[in-house]
């Protein structure tokens, strides 16, 4: 005997498929109420900036965090989308797996001779797991030289070892989900910021040939060496240059990305004095725009 569950119009539907319908219209139903929760609260400015006037991303953020079992305002004030991908909080994501029942308990040692990080989780009925991350492996990744590992060592070192083992161990609680933190870490690393001189996109943007350059043409050599001296290597105006400048100052996300522009803009040999000014202006109305940090993890 077929397996059929129903026959409408003289169209067969198998238990399965009549299975999937049903989950696949509960999950409608689902999105429709998300739409509403994330209409209602992106309205508002209680929610992070990233979802205040976006009501189908705070939709979809709720939705994320009902796959591991968060509220819709848990959901909103730690779920964030990285590089594509949904990441968590830290905190948030210990809480999910300490929550769960499945977890015996999370350990962190510290050996301080080889700066190492160790954590250490068991899950019910299976044996213990434990991961490592060094100062070394943080040197070896790119991220020895930044800010945050050169202030709070172990606490970086230990964030790093435990996202390892509880992304491995708990990989069904935790959906795919990456920790914020280190997600966002990764992906400044991706992007090749480096630390010292100008990267190689500001290179070619400031690179341009001056279009004043024509002028240089009129019989007036005596003229060019003053200016020249006193302003940049070729003492014309690099408006391409300076627009190029003034977006990447725009589209900074951290001080650390910030503060590398500071010294492309000061050791440029394509602007002048007065485009430096207007640039350093700038560039000191977008650092006090990041008047509140995001908490250290």
């Amino acid at each position: 005997m077929n397996d059929l569950m129903m026959m409408n119009g003289g169209t067969e539907l198998s238990a399965e498929m009549s299975k999937k319908l049903q989950t696949l219209q509960m999950q409608v139903q689902t999105l429709e109420l998300c739409r509403q929760l994330g209409a209602h609260y992106s309205c508002t400015n209680m929610i992070p900036k990233q979802y205040q006037g976006k009501p189908e991303d705070a939709a979809v953020a709720i939705q994320w965090g009902m796959e591991i079992g968060l509220q819709p305002l848990q959901s909103l004030q730690n779920v964030a989308v990285i590089n594509g991908s949904p990441a968590l909080w830290g905190d948030a994501l210990i809480a999910i797996i300490k929550g769960s029942g499945q977890c015996e308990y999370i350990r962190s040692e510290f050996d301080e001779e080889s700066m190492t990080a160790i954590v250490s989780t068991k899950r019910k009925g299976e044996p213990e797991e434990s991961r490592s991350f060094s100062m070394a492996d943080a040197k070896a990744a790119g991220l020895a030289s930044r800010q945050t590992y050169q202030q709070h060592p172990k606490r970086m070192l230990n964030a790093r070892a435990r996202s390892h083992v509880l992304r491995d161990v708990y990989a069904d609680l935790l959906r795919g989900f990456q920790v914020r933190e280190i997600s966002e870490e990764d992906h400044k690393v991706e992007k090749d910021i480096t630390p010292s001189g100008q990267s190689e996109t500001l290179k070619a943007l400031l690179s341009k040939p001056s279009e004043p350059k024509a002028v240089e043409s009129k019989p007036e050599p005596e003229q060019k060496p003053e200016p020249v001296k006193q302003q940049s290597s070729n003492g014309q105006a690099n408006p391409d240059g300076v627009k190029a400048m003034e977006s990447l100052i725009s589209e900074c996300k951290s001080l650390d990305e910030l503060q590398l522009l500071a010294t492309d803009i000061k050791e440029s040999p394509r602007l002048n004095q007065a485009e430096k000014a207007g640039l350093r202006k700038a560039w000191g109305e977008k650092k006090a725009s990041f008047s509140k940090q995001e908490p250290e993890f």
